[in-house]
This record gives C-alpha cells, structure tokens and sequence, in this order.
C-alpha cells in the first residue's frame, strides 16, 4: 500500500494497531488464522485483529502475527483487492 507523496501518519513498529471500519468503527479487519479471508468483525483485541506498521519508501506493510495483507490487481484509479498472505 504506498503513501501519498505527503505522508499524514508515520507508525511506530513497536505499537500495535487495528484497522476499522469507517462505517462502523466497532468492526475491525479480522485475518482468519486458517485461510486467507479477510473479514469485519467484532472487535475483541484478539491476535487476528491487531497488526504492527511498518513504512519503507512511502510503502506501508500491515503484519499481524499470522500473516501480512497484500493488495492484489492494485490499481491506483480503482485500488485493489486486500487479502491476506
């Protein structure tokens, strides 16, 4: 996921975060520890839902303890895809 060229948040890789959903902020990016699928869910803190930030170039990468997300078919009109890998 690459930044814009002004960069409006710079994480801290010793932090955690969730990632909400704007249109309800209760739901939160939930990796399914067993597949791929990326889905909203409750939040409730577990490991799937709490990822370090890392930035590299203006490029961010999202790592939970079980996997990391990846844009697929990224398109910068149309954005892409995200699953997790």
């Amino acid at each position: 996921m690459e930044a814009t060229s002004s960069i409006f948040f710079n994480p801290l890789p010793t932090q955690t975060y969730k990632i909400v959903s704007v249109l309800d902020g209760r739901k939160a990016f939930t990796i399914q520890p067993e597949s791929s699928k990326l889905i909203l869910q409750d939040y409730n803190a577990s490991p799937s839902q709490i990822f370090n930030i890392y930035i590299n170039k203006k490029t961010y990468a999202f790592v939970s303890q079980f996997k990391a997300l990846s844009i697929q078919n990224e398109n910068p009109g149309d954005g892409g895809v995200v699953q997790a890998n």
